[in-house]
């Protein structure tokens, strides 16, 4: 009966008392049991953007009721959010599985399950999603309108997106008017995204435009503004 350990083993058979007869010598290979574990070596916990692959893959180690590796062992990988090359894998002659996890559009935490065929425990790794980078601006309002050298009612609003429509805060938006003037040309995105300004129209009736651009980022946006004349001004009646 060989022991725990797996691999190659040896036995002798001695014939008598003395050495006038070398001993024989047996082999036999102690092959690994059924799996009854998988374990979490390394990769969890990790941080990267929203929709990108995590820096290093998530490690699994299974092996059977000796703590030997188990080669061969099915597992199943099931992302929460994100996507994995394959979901089905083997395990290599070290009882390892390697996973590239690529995460979610979504911010925030995310997990991995790993089941293996024959384990009733399934383990889980966690990962967070952070922003992306600036990509995207655009006013809330396409069009506006207005009185020739009257600040509009309605403040223009941009809101900055990552290339997954998530909101970014504390980037800074700059406005530039081309017609008029804004009360503050430099403005931080708040938690939603959001980065407003009052704009003062020129006296120039027809169209005005207001451009706002990201710092760091190509993501630019353009509102236009019809610009009506002011009304008559009233004249005086004579006494």
């Amino acid at each position: 009966t060989v022991g725990p350990k797996a691999g190659l083993r040896g036995a002798r058979v001695q014939i008598g008392g003395t050495r006038a007869i070398p001993p024989y010598p047996l082999t036999a290979i102690a092959r690994p049991a059924a799996p009854r574990t998988v374990t979490l070596r390394s990769g969890s916990a990790q941080r990267a953007a929203v929709g990108s692959a995590l820096p290093n893959p998530i490690l699994l180690r299974v092996v059977d009721r000796f703590d030997n590796p188990v080669a061969g062992a099915t597992v199943t990988v099931s992302p929460s959010q994100g996507s994995v090359p394959d979901s089905v894998l083997a395990t290599d002659s070290a009882g390892n599985a390697i996973v590239r996890w690529t995460l979610g559009t979504k911010p925030g935490a995310q997990k991995l399950v790993a089941r293996v065929s024959g384990v009733t425990k399934p383990v889980e790794a966690t990962a967070t999603a952070t922003i992306g980078r600036a990509a995207k601006a655009a006013f809330t309002s396409s069009t506006a309108s207005g009185v020739a050298g009257r600040t509009l009612a309605t403040s223009p609003t941009v809101i900055v997106t990552d290339a997954f429509e998530n909101p970014i805060a504390g980037v800074t938006v700059t406005f530039v008017p081309v017609g008029g003037s804004v009360a503050v040309s430099k403005v931080k995105t708040d938690a939603k995204g959001h980065a407003s300004t009052k704009w003062t129209l020129g006296a120039k009736v027809g169209v005005q435009t207001l451009r706002a651009s990201v710092a760091g980022s190509a993501a630019s946006a353009a509102l236009e503004a019809k610009v009506a004349a002011p009304p008559a001004a009233l004249k005086k009646k004579k006494p």
